[in-house]
């Protein structure tokens, strides 16, 4: 029974309580299930086909540090789980949950989660490439996965600014911060900037949004803020467990060689400079640092691109820089107090 249609064109339905999310999913093709576990608990669970897993298991969580988890390819999850319990913040996060809903449904569509039952229930793909500036514009012909990110990125925009924030504003933060540092086409650039430094203020205890920002911002040539965003990743970075030193030459060579020739690439590997030194120890920063500079002087891969050359020799010195002073004044605060004659 359907009860209701909402704006975007989705439509909603009533299913019966205590149901397998999965089964009731794969038998009436629906694109997503929205459950009240417990009191104030709300989790949301896509519909995966066998042999066509989602991306990215859990909006709600974080995944494990690595260039591809900062940076993904596709970003549609099996999972939003929130927990909204606290007083009153069911009732505030109606709006937002609502859009949660909306873009994990659309993704679910990804062509790589689709198969023959799929078309025949008439569950197309979410990708068609399409402008994701003119929201007014919305039709059933456009790329539903774009539209969907755009509403709740401009949702979590407004939502930024009340200083509180749920565990709905944290998963759309994580999910919509991965998108706009990842989607290159037709994001305004306006419209990036404003949603990443809405992801910023929600997740500003998380290296990866910070990382994703400092790159929107040097995308966007403010190099002062880009590289302050990446100074306090790297400072974040330092707490993290099991964060391995990876070799950066391999991520710098293939991004900068197959990535879209806009900015966003050389912003993405900046970022990825930050996160494959933070497991380098400070005392060894210097040298390893050095290499690579050495061999980007002469990388055939940025013949011809001095400007960005530039650019991430300059995050590279002022990284290690930054790090040496955060651990010097540590050393200051913790030494002993002197004794007097």
């Amino acid at each position: 029974m359907v009860i209701d249609q909402d704006p975007t064109g989705a439509e909603w339905f009533m299913v019966a309580r205590g149901a397998d999310p999965q089964e009731v999913a794969a038998e009436n093709g629906l694109d997503a299930v929205v459950a009240e576990i417990a009191p104030g608990v709300i989790r949301v669970e896509t519909l995966e086909r066998p042999h066509a897993d989602c991306a990215w298991f859990d909006w709600g969580t974080r995944r494990p540090l690595s260039y591809e988890s900062v940076f993904p390819i596709r970003i549609d999850p099996a999972r939003i789980h929130m927990d909204l319990s606290s007083e009153g913040e069911l009732a505030h996060s109606a709006d937002i949950v609502m859009d949660l809903v909306h873009a994990a449904a659309a993704l679910s569509r990804h062509p790589l989660r689709l198969d023959i039952p799929d078309v025949i229930l008439g569950r197309r793909s979410c990708i068609r490439h399409r402008s994701v500036d003119e929201l007014e514009s919305y039709a059933g012909d456009a790329d539903e996965g774009a539209l969907a990110m755009a509403r709740l990125a401009g949702r979590l925009e407004q939502r930024s600014r009340s200083g509180r924030y749920t565990a709905a504003d944290r998963a759309a933060a994580r999910a919509v911060s991965a998108w706009i540092s990842t989607w290159d086409d037709s994001i305004r650039d306006e419209h990036r900037l404003g949603w990443i430094e809405a992801c910023g203020r929600i997740l500003v205890d998380e290296p990866e949004v910070l990382l994703r920002l400092g790159a929107v911002r040097l995308s966007m040539l403010d190099d002062e803020m880009g590289i302050a965003a990446l100074r306090d990743a790297d400072a974040l970075l330092q707490g993290e467990q099991g964060l391995a030193c990876t070799d950066p030459i391999a991520f710098l060579e293939s991004e900068l060689k197959h990535g879209p020739e806009n900015p966003m690439t050389v912003s993405r590997v900046a970022a990825g400079l930050c996160l494959a030194f933070a497991g380098v120890p400070t005392q060894r920063l210097a040298f390893v640092q050095e290499d690579l500079l050495d061999d980007m002087r002469f990388a055939s891969w940025l013949v011809g691109r001095d400007q960005d050359r530039a650019l991430l020799m300059r995050v590279l010195r002022e990284l290690r820089e930054a790090r040496e002073q955060r651990e010097a004044m540590a050393r200051v605060q913790d030494a002993p107090p002197a004794q007097a004659a």
